[in-house]
């Protein structure tokens, strides 16, 4: 399905944290209005030996910074078992900003590999996950785009539909007087 905004997202890391950059296009009719039903998520399924995925989510306002896990809860007879359990709070950080005048906004998400109980990904790791956004253009319509979907799954949380994210090389940090290699 066509969607009527773009988003785009960018994901790099490091020793610490994964980074994960989105950036929504806001249609002119939007730029001074409501953004409140505006949301992008992110869906991530490390490579730890455990089945856990970490939702993070986020719309044009800060405080809007949720997330959630789904697979801590082991007991079947506790009602978070099999659900994404929104009383897990992970330690991660979103800002965002708004540019109206470029038709845009932002967000970065800084999710420390610990957070996931992972450590850094190795060159060459592979991790699951997804990406979306729900794109409200009236009160009456929403536009929903996921990044990796397949022919007759439409949920973001669908684990069947995950992407591959394949990492490459972390930036490693320089010791003052040390040459960096890889």
């Amino acid at each position: 399905t066509k969607v009527s905004c773009k988003t785009t997202v960018q994901v790099l890391h490091d020793d610490t944290n994964l980074y994960v950059r989105l950036e929504s296009q806001m249609p002119a009719e939007q730029r001074n209005g409501s953004l409140d039903a505006e949301l992008v998520e992110v869906y991530l399924a490390p490579s730890t030996g455990r089945d856990i995925v970490y939702r993070f989510s986020i719309g044009p306002k800060a405080e809007s910074k949720a997330d959630a896990a789904l697979g801590l809860v082991s007991d079947v007879m506790d009602p978070r078992h099999g659900r994404f359990d929104p009383d897990w709070t992970g330690e991660w950080t979103a800002d965002t900003r708004l540019e109206p005048r470029e038709g845009r906004w932002l967000a970065l998400l800084t999710i420390p590999h610990k957070t996931m109980e992972a450590e850094r990904p190795a060159s060459g790791a592979t991790w699951r996950g997804n990406f979306g956004r729900i794109h409200a253009p009236a009160p009456d319509r929403v536009e929903p785009s996921i990044w990796s979907a397949t022919a007759g799954v439409g949920s973001l949380d669908d684990r069947d539909a995950f992407g591959e994210l394949v990492f490459e090389g972390a930036a490693h940090s320089e010791t003052p007087g040390r040459e960096a290699r890889n």
